[in-house]
């Protein structure tokens, strides 16, 4: 192993080691700094010269199949590693900038054994999710940011699906996040024809009970979801929307009648990842021995509450207030000093 494979690899061990999310390799005028985003924190971690940044970028690309030879143009790239004896997934970004080319790294350490109720603050505000995932077909919404542990929530919720209720399982991913030998999984490849459009339209030949569509991000994707738990299929989907009545707004956006809104949706949830007070502590730390973990906060319209929703869009109304909302469980994390007050204002954002 040459020199800068050690290094390379030494950064991300210590990445791994910290629970870091992703790796940013940030250029500036003469330098690059490396940052890690921990617990949705950005920390320093070293600053390089750009002569050895440019030798391990050179050599992520490798590794991630990019081009190495290409600058001017983003690109984006995977590749597995084994750290510590685990499997973990990396995904590559790199944009140009005036100094020297960005880099980004997001780890997905191959984690399929946390229990569903072990990701939420409060289990009980995501219980309902678990009986929706055994309705016969329509369609399950997920939103929240980027890095909000979409992802994980629904392999979590898909793995209880697979094994407690006995369901087939297909997804169409880009890429595959988590690799699952319990479920059937197809990677978009768009260079082969093969995107999320057309995964849904070859997995409704595989007899599957349940199709996870890994993102609706366009007019076609979101038309092809809803055909799907139209003619019988669950669809379980993730979106980027502000909040669960924005992922509404946005099906409509994608073109998609609310009549069948109104007959495929059972359920939007979103969620956020907050980061409790230590229980060592009473604060927030970053002591080592003293590892914080995230935990979700969800916000749920379903059933009554969203079919009230639904008919007041359609009759050009406001929508009604209901009480499962990010907010209100802040206001409960706060209240049960899950969270300190003077620490409201970093997550008021939720709403």
């Amino acid at each position: 192993m040459t020199n800068i494979e050690k290094r390379c690899l030494s950064v991300i061990e210590d990445a791994a080691n910290e629970e870091a999310s992703d790796i940013h390799f940030q250029p500036k005028r003469k330098s690059v700094h490396i940052q890690f985003r921990i617990r949705g924190e950005i920390q320093h971690y070293e600053q390089l010269s750009e002569f050895l940044y440019n030798r391990m970028l050179s050599h992520f690309k490798f590794q991630a199949n990019m081009d190495i030879g290409e600058k001017r143009k983003p690109q984006n790239g995977a590749l597995t590693l084994s750290i510590f004896n685990e499997p973990i997934n990396i995904r590559l970004s790199t944009v140009p900038t005036p100094y020297n080319e960005s880099l980004v790294l997001r780890l997905l350490p191959q984690k399929h054994n946390i229990s569903y109720q072990d990701l939420f603050l409060f289990p009980e505000s995501a219980k309902p999710l678990l009986s929706y995932i055994q309705e016969p077909h329509g369609l399950i919404l997920l939103t929240g940011p980027t890095g909000a542990g979409k992802s994980t929530t629904i392999y979590s919720l898909l793995q209880v699906a697979a094994t407690t209720y006995k369901r087939r399982i297909l997804t169409i991913e880009d890429p595959i996040e988590i690799q699952n030998d319990t479920f059937t999984q197809m990677e978009v490849n768009e260079k082969a024809g093969i995107t999320f459009s057309e995964g849904v339209k070859a997995s409704l030949r595989q007899d599957p009970d349940i199709i996870l569509v890994g993102e609706v991000r366009d007019e076609e994707t979101a038309k092809i979801a809803v055909k799907a738990a139209l003619s019988g299929h669950l669809i379980v989907t993730t979106m980027h929307a502000k909040n669960t009545l924005g992922a509404i707004y946005r099906l409509l956006n994608f073109g998609i009648p609310l009549s069948d809104i109104q007959q495929t949706l059972i359920a939007i949830a979103t969620q956020k990842l907050i980061t409790p007070v230590c229980e060592r502590c009473g604060h927030y730390c970053n002591h080592k021995h003293h590892k914080l973990k995230r935990l979700a906060l969800i916000e749920m319209l379903s059933e009554q509450n969203l079919t009230d929703t639904i008919l007041a869009i359609q009759h050009n109304k406001q929508p009604p207030t209901f009480t499962s909302t990010l907010q209100n469980e802040l206001a409960k994390a706060i209240e049960y000093g899950f969270l300190l007050k003077n620490e409201k204002e970093k997550w008021i954002d939720i709403r």
